[in-house]
């Protein structure tokens, strides 16, 4: 079987264009000839897919986490996810080096400030229709102060109704 070097002299030697190659000579000019460029191609992209993808959830998780936390939206009013958003596409034009990752956090950003304001907005037309689909997602979850259950698990009183439940079997 001939090794990488030997196909490196084939390719390399002096025979004529039109003389009948051999079916390893087509295979090593279609490979040299672009075949490992598109496989490379390939693999690069997959790789930048890969990246968006985790930069896409990683933001997602952090705006979430805060989002459940306190909430996107700033005391004066101000959407953190459309600021930061607007901050990494602007940033991304200052600093060249980093722009791709910068626009990533810019483009996800906006693309949750989007989902979380169309989603509320037509949670608002639902209701005044006297239709309540879906949720309202603006504002985050608050505790309850009548004495019900505050987190999933907690009750008042008495012990959760499943657990009584299974304790009755």
């Amino acid at each position: 079987m001939a090794e990488g070097h030997e196909l490196v002299t084939i390719a390399s030697s002096n025979l004529p264009a039109d003389a009948k190659k051999s079916a390893l000579m087509r295979a090593w000019e279609g490979i040299k000839g672009g075949g490992i460029k598109r496989v490379e191609s390939h693999a690069v992209e997959v790789g930048h897919g890969v990246r968006a993808g985790g930069e896409s959830l990683l933001i997602g998780g952090a705006l979430g986490l805060i989002h459940a936390h306190k909430g996107l939206d700033l005391p004066n009013g101000t959407p953190l996810d459309g600021a930061l958003g607007a901050a990494g596409l602007i940033a991304a034009v200052a600093f060249p080096s980093v722009a791709p990752d910068l626009r990533q956090v810019g483009a996800t950003s906006l693309g949750i400030l989007a989902f979380r304001k169309v989603h509320d907005w037509q949670h608002e037309q639902n209701l005044a229709k006297g239709d309540a689909k879906g949720t309202k997602i603006a504002k985050p979850a608050t505790p309850s102060t009548d004495g019900g259950a505050k987190v999933a698990g907690e009750f008042a009183g008495d012990d959760d109704p499943i657990v009584e439940l299974a304790k009755s079997l």
